[in-house]
């Protein structure tokens, strides 16, 4: 066999990573009994809209009006991303090659390039169970939810009349994003954390 060494195993993923993030397009489907993914709004409270700075802390939440002090959010509304589920910062997933790829990080790189310098608008309500907003962000007319489930930078979370699950169809069919990669449901993964 072929041994590479090190300096081309670290070109092979510096090629792997490039190609993740020019793609930018198998997760099994979330547990509902997942606790991060209790963030469906509260039908019974009023939608109130929000506008201003952006500090983007992971691949599906935002601080709205949100300082950021050398990569930390200071501040804001926090608001995560509804319907959406994108990788945790830590989680890891692997490209063709089995390398290893900091998927969680390149959603997050991701949300991020989408928002740097722009205002962010979102319509929120307080979460059903844990009392943290929720709800869908824009940049202009740009729906954030909607890019990060297209891009394939999230999965849309399995919940009835979801209209994220042809997005995520697309970007799965297309093998964009962590759809390029093997990795599993970030609601998964977050189980096998506790």
């Amino acid at each position: 066999m072929f041994n590479i060494g090190h300096a081309g195993r670290l070109l092979s993923a510096f090629v792997a990573i490039s190609l993740f993030a020019m793609i930018v397009g198998g997760a099994a489907p979330a547990g509902a009994a997942d606790p991060e993914l209790a963030y469906a709004a509260a039908p019974d409270r009023p939608a109130v809209e929000i506008l201003g700075d952006v500090c983007v802390l992971d691949g599906d939440t935002v601080s709205i009006g949100a300082g950021n002090d050398r990569g930390q959010c200071i501040g804001g509304k926090i608001v995560h991303l509804e319907g959406i589920d994108a990788p945790e910062l830590a989680q890891k997933c692997r490209d063709r090659f089995d390398y290893i790829v900091a998927c969680g990080r390149y959603a997050r790189a991701h949300l991020i390039i989408k928002t740097r310098g722009r205002k962010v608008r979102c319509t929120i309500r307080p979460s059903r169970q844990t009392g943290h907003h929720v709800g869908a962000c824009y940049v202009g007319s740009t729906n954030l939810n909607q890019l990060m489930v297209h891009h394939g930078m999230a999965v849309a979370v399995p919940t009835p009349g979801s209209a994220y699950q042809s997005l995520e169809a697309r970007a799965r069919n297309g093998r964009r994003g962590i759809w390029a990669l093997k990795f599993i449901s970030p609601a998964a993964w977050r189980r096998t954390r506790t």
